[in-house]
């Protein structure tokens, strides 16, 4: 658990879980040994089980299909069949790539690499799966005549299956592939045949382990070697290298040398298009962008006169910086510009209300100060009182001169007073 603690990175990670699942795969070897061992010696009877799956059901709650498999995995995998040592060969695959691996054809089981995932073991399987229904002994004469009958390309000679293998892969599955292996020949790197044959690996087979299903054949792409199983019939098994992939690949699409693009030598062969034509255009488009000469504008070397002129501005910006700021004026509040069609409320005056054009002076309001009265004495006390003097006193000093007078006023101050 400490080693667990000091992981600190992804291969950290990927290497502990690596061995983990090692683990795991050999105890299923384990596993298996002990269920066969129960069941041949009959161990399970010591404890009254009906037999051993019986007894992996009851304690473990191990299911029967589980319990074959257990057996069955160490019958494949262990060391001489009935171990419960896993076979050297074997190790680092993990339980899930053996477990699948079960039901695989030993010749094809012995191909798979450890870098081969689980999906490509399924795919495998489909495979052959979809090739034993084909094939199966319910098929009549006539059924049979018809699935070899089916559309594809007749090679004769020595060179019959390598050459039908490039036709029917870069055909279907293999055609993303084509344009990498044309990339490839023109490259033109000296190597050697070994790196050769893994350089072409790593475009078709990059795991090193490929199941092909053509017309007539099966094909498994492996570590070393192209291996292509004709149906019942059909022929022989042929094992061929990579470097003859190459050199019937040449010999398809290039017999007469590489004068030809990619899309022309594909479609010389499959009377069809490489690319889709969208991408057809981009392409096109890229490569007249990079055949374009680029313009570069010279810059022009100014003349005497040019420089002179460039100097003065200069020494003008340079005098303006240092000049003190000045505020500009506000702008005048701009008139909204009247939109033509635009209409103003005025413009229906029966919707307007009616205004009154001589409305009445609204009243001053005057303040009345202890200045007017006697030292001493309340404004509400004045007007209480009924004083004539002293409300006229009040009345002069707050209010404007009537035009009938003082007089006047006085006596309505004294009627008011009196009523």
């Amino acid at each position: 658990m400490n080693e667990l603690n000091r992981i600190a990175d992804l291969q950290g990670v990927e290497t502990a879980m690596r061995k983990e699942l090692e683990r795991i795969a050999e105890g299923y070897i384990v596993v298996g040994y002990l269920l066969k061992k129960t069941r041949d010696e009959e161990l399970f009877r010591e404890k009254g089980y009906k037999d051993v799956f019986d007894f992996a059901k009851q304690t473990f709650n191990i299911s029967r299909t589980w319990a074959n498999r257990f057996m069955q995995i160490n019958d494949t995998y262990s060391i001489d069949g009935n171990s419960p040592e896993i076979q050297e060969k074997y190790k680092g695959y993990g339980s899930s790539k053996l477990s699948e691996m079960l039901t695989l054809p030993e010749e094809i089981r012995e191909e798979v690499p450890q870098s081969a995932t689980v999906k490509e073991i399924r795919e495998a399987k489909e495979v052959i799966r979809q090739t034993e229904d084909r094939y199966s002994p319910q098929l009549s004469l006539c059924d049979v005549a018809q699935v070899n009958t089916e559309a594809g390309a007749d090679f004769e000679g020595e060179e019959k299956w390598i050459n039908t293998l490039i036709y029917e892969f870069f055909k279907g599955e293999g055609k993303p592939c084509f344009e990498k292996m044309d990339g490839w020949l023109r490259s033109d790197e000296a190597a050697d045949s070994g790196k050769i044959e893994r350089d072409v690996m790593s475009i078709v087979a990059p795991t090193k382990f490929r199941m092909l299903r053509m017309q007539k054949a099966n094909v498994l792409f492996g570590e070393s070697t192209i291996k292509i199983m004709p149906y019942n019939g059909q022929g022989e098994k042929e094992t061929h290298s990579y470097l003859d992939f190459v050199k019937a690949f040449e010999r398809m699409f290039y017999p007469e040398g590489m004068d030809k693009t990619d899309a022309e030598a594909y479609e010389s062969v499959y009377e069809e298009a490489l690319r889709e034509k969208k991408e057809r255009e981009v392409i096109k488009a890229e490569k007249l962008k990079k055949t374009e000469p680029q313009k570069v504008e010279k810059k022009k070397e100014p003349d005497t006169a040019d420089r002179q002129s460039e100097e003065k501005r200069e020494e003008q910006t340079k005098e303006e910086a240092e000049k003190p700021e000045r505020k500009m004026p506000e702008p005048a509040e701009e008139k909204e510009e009247q939109i033509p069609g635009q209409m103003e409320v005025t413009d229906f005056p029966e919707l307007m209300p009616e205004l009154d054009m001589n409305p009445p002076e609204e009243p001053v309001m005057h303040e009345i100060t202890e200045e007017v009265i006697q030292e001493g004495e309340r404004i509400t006390d004045i007007l209480k009182s009924g004083d004539p003097d002293k409300v006229m006193k009040l009345i002069r000093k707050e209010f404007p001169e009537p035009e009938q007078g003082w007089e006047a006023w006085a006596e309505k101050v004294v009627n008011l007073s009196e009523h």
